[in-house]
């Protein structure tokens, strides 16, 4: 049901209030095989200026740079209430350094995955030696992310369907 909810609502949801927001698209790339349409719509301002555009329409302060997140604050009840963070420049919240917590209506959590955490990677498929796993994922995959939700009781399905790479490449830092 979620792929047929995303295909019948990407045109509404996402291009249409892109445009409404100010986002201008065109019509980009090659038609594919079998096709006489072009399909692909991209911005003419290309990623950052799709950022700006959103940054420029929120309130001042409502978007924090420069933290690293470092757990989920929680009501009693486990409702999450926002994050705690450390501001580690001068584009943060509070306008200088220091550690303490964003109150927010929702959280998205988006990991980065967890390939970097070798334990974790061996804790889900047994089978793999990580002696043998050369890094397929940048630095920042580290597994915190998992580690923030599972400390408020979060669970996750289908944790051995990763993704393993046969392009990774050995990290040059290791012995």
């Amino acid at each position: 049901p979620w792929v047929q909810a995303f295909a019948e609502r990407n045109v509404p949801d996402v291009h249409d209030w892109l445009v409404a927001q100010g986002a201008e698209y065109r019509l980009s790339g090659e038609v594919a095989p079998g096709s006489d349409t072009r399909r692909v719509h991209a911005l003419t301002s290309g990623g950052r200026g799709l950022t700006d555009l959103l940054l420029d329409r929120l309130p001042d302060g409502s978007v924090a740079f420069e933290c690293d997140v470092q757990g989920l604050v929680t009501s009693a009840d486990g409702r999450v209430l926002g994050v705690r963070v450390v501001h580690q420049g001068a584009l943060s919240t509070t306008g200088a350094p220091g550690e303490g917590w964003v109150s927010a209506g929702a959280v998205v959590v988006a990991t980065g995955s967890f390939f970097r955490d070798l334990d974790r990677v061996a804790s889900v498929d047994p089978t793999l030696d990580p002696d043998q796993l050369w890094f397929s994922a940048g630095p920042e995959a580290d597994g915190s992310g998992h580690s923030m939700l599972e400390a408020v009781g979060a669970t996750w399905d289908n944790a051995d369907a990763m993704g393993l790479y046969v392009h990774g490449v050995a990290d040059p830092r290791a012995p």
